[in-house]
């Protein structure tokens, strides 16, 4: 699931754990957890799956009408898919 921007803690100073399968950006890359962290992609690499650029991501329950090759869309359920030709088709490929 979509978790927005990297917190450490929530704001009454809870550490926010992130589980399995939760996405979040970092430092302008979209990132999926491996395991159960409260710790930053920097600071536990082993437990956080790259999965692209913050600039490319469309975020929306339906796909953009007019996407580019390589353009990242993260659909509210927490799916991300990548928009890919492979010579013969446009289609969006999950990653």
């Amino acid at each position: 699931m979509f978790k927005g921007q990297y917190k450490r803690k929530f704001s009454d100073g809870l550490l926010n754990t992130y589980t399995p399968g939760d996405t979040i950006l970092f430092q302008g890359k979209l990132y999926k957890s491996r395991g159960p962290t409260f710790l930053s992609p920097t600071e536990a690499p082993d437990k956080w799956q790259f999965q692209g650029v913050e600039q490319d991501v469309f975020i929306s329950e339906n796909p953009p009408l007019n996407p580019s090759i390589g353009q990242i869309w993260g659909n509210l359920s927490g799916n991300f898919y990548s928009y890919y030709y492979d010579g013969n088709n446009y289609q969006w490929v999950q990653i």
